[in-house]
């Protein structure tokens, strides 16, 4: 059964992240078996979280096993 990710996070300095750890992110989530499904930059969130800089990330993963791996790290 497919598994999903969802980081929601405050990025400050969006091309510092990008250009880090984004960047190394990515290549996690690839080496682990993982897909992008949505990158959000901007998110607007429709309760719960009033931040100006919201960003929202939704990976794809091919079970809870493979998708728990990334978060041993």
């Amino acid at each position: 059964m497919k598994a999903y990710m969802i980081v929601r996070a405050e990025i400050f300095d969006r091309e510092q992240f990008v250009n880090g750890y984004g960047k190394e992110a990515g290549k996690l989530v690839e080496k682990f078996g993982g897909r992008y499904l949505v990158k959000a930059p901007g998110a607007i969130a429709l309760e719960g979280i009033n931040a100006e800089n919201n960003s929202v990330v939704i990976s794809e993963w091919d079970n809870k096993e493979s998708c728990s791996r990334i978060l041993e790290l």
